[in-house]
């Protein structure tokens, strides 16, 4: 009798130990428990910061973005083709003709070079750029793409940062007008620029470099000339006098804005050219 109480006395002495072991074991397990999951938030963080540093080493925006990073270029809504959006329409007949601001900062190197989709001649200028500016764009669509879009894409690098820019638009057949009618009316605009805007260094005897109609209109006529430094663009409309009016805006090709226009106010009665509001340089020519 004696050994079976002092047996049961002494499991009873160890009852707490084994209770206070089994409790010591529950909180180093739950101790570990939560050291995994905080480590495995600290590496899910520090997984997010290299993917961040990742995506910030690519240095790749786009034109949308052109605020956030050190490089952007972005296709300009005062390019002619663009008439003010982000698409145009082109033809086989001539360059789809782009302007594109460049923003970099002062002093770096920014390499361009465009491409189209579907693969047509494409061509930049200038090819670089230090500290930003703009650029032109000339892609060139074929017969075979009439029917269908075109999108030319823009890439500007410096260093390690990349930015792009694209638009897309519908291809037509959409044959160029009189090229006769237009090159005298330019005729008479180059004589009044040699008189009254020497500053241009254009007159009677310059000689265009590339001469492409950049709209699809019926009622107004229009023709891109390019001059060595300059853009003309010729808009004439095609009705009765006194309605026929015709326009130039002169634009230097380093900057995004028309800085001259002028105007005459018909076409078979009175070719006399004055100088007109660019921002909307068929007045005063134009009869109401």
């Amino acid at each position: 009798m004696s050994f079976r109480l002092g047996a049961s006395l002494l499991v009873a002495m160890m009852l707490p130990a084994l209770a206070s072991c089994g409790d010591d074991s529950g909180a180093d397990t739950g101790g570990d428990s939560g050291g995994d999951a905080d480590g495995g938030a600290d590496a899910d963080a520090g997984a997010d910061a290299d993917a961040d540093a990742d995506a910030d080493a690519d240095g790749e925006t786009d034109g949308d973005s052109a605020a956030d990073g050190d490089l952007s270029v972005e296709f300009s809504p005062s390019s002619v083709s663009l008439r003010g959006g982000r698409t145009f329409t082109g033809s086989p007949y001539g360059p789809v003709y782009l302007l594109a601001e460049v923003r970099a900062g002062a002093g770096e190197n920014v390499e361009l070079t465009a491409s189209t989709d579907p693969s047509v001649p494409v061509e930049v200028n200038p090819t670089s750029l230090v500290g930003g500016g703009l650029a032109e764009v000339f892609a060139r669509p074929t017969a075979a793409l009439v029917g269908g879009s075109l999108s030319v894409s823009i890439r500007a690098a410096s260093g390690s940062l990349v930015s792009t820019d694209t638009v897309t638009g519908e291809m037509v057949d959409m044959r160029p007008g009189d090229d006769a009618q237009a090159d005298a009316l330019l005729a008479d605009f180059l004589a009044y620029f040699g008189t009254n805007h020497p500053e241009t260094g254009l007159g009677p005897a310059s000689t265009w470099i590339e001469r492409f109609d950049p709209l699809s209109a019926l009622v107004v006529t229009h023709r891109l000339y390019l001059f060595e430094g300059w853009e003309f663009h010729l808009a004439w409309h095609n009705t009765i006098a006194p309605y026929d009016w015709a326009y130039i805006t002169a634009r230097p090709r380093d900057q995004f804005q028309p800085t001259i226009a002028t105007c005459l106010p018909s076409q078979s009665t009175d070719r006399t050219v004055q100088e007109a509001d660019p921002s909307d340089p068929r007045l005063p020519c134009a009869s109401e």
